[in-house]
């Protein structure tokens, strides 16, 4: 992962994931690409999937599940969520516990210019960088048409 951040906020991100040879990058205002094709969260399935984590989720991710009644949970690891996310493969992300900016950067700006959102759950606002701490406040990735945190 790798990203450039103007005013807080990501405008350029990169992320390769070398298991599957899959290249995603994105920049703002010009849109989100995987290997060079644009992919766009265009999803308005009702039943709606989620995502977690491979090594890191918690019980209240799976409350978070139980609550929206989402029953299909797929399971990624690292940057890789928001990657699906933002190709529209799942529709939600609640990443409850400790991340890093340099978890988050890259794939919120791919995520964005798909048509999603990571909003931090403290402030309710989108993710922000170059905090005086580096850890991320606990978040939620969905489709923009999607709104978990009231």
């Amino acid at each position: 992962n790798i990203a450039l951040i103007l005013n807080r906020k990501p405008i350029l991100g990169v992320v390769y994931i070398p298991a599957t040879d899959d290249f995603y990058w994105a920049l703002k205002n010009i849109g989100s690409y995987k290997n060079n094709k644009v992919i766009k969260n265009n999803s308005s399935r009702e039943k709606i999937i989620g995502a977690k984590s491979n090594f890191h989720s918690t019980k209240e991710e799976e409350l978070f599940f139980k609550k929206f009644k989402i029953s299909k949970i797929l399971r990624f690891g690292s940057a890789i969520k928001l990657c699906k996310l933002a190709e529209g493969e799942i529709d939600v992300y609640p990443r409850l516990n400790g991340t890093m900016e340099w978890d988050t950067a890259a794939p919120q700006i791919i995520a964005s210019e798909a048509g999603c959102k990571l909003i931090d759950i403290e402030t309710k606002k989108e993710l922000r960088y170059n905090k005086k701490t580096l850890k991320n406040n606990s978040f939620i990735a969905s489709r923009e048409d999607l709104n978990f945190i009231k």
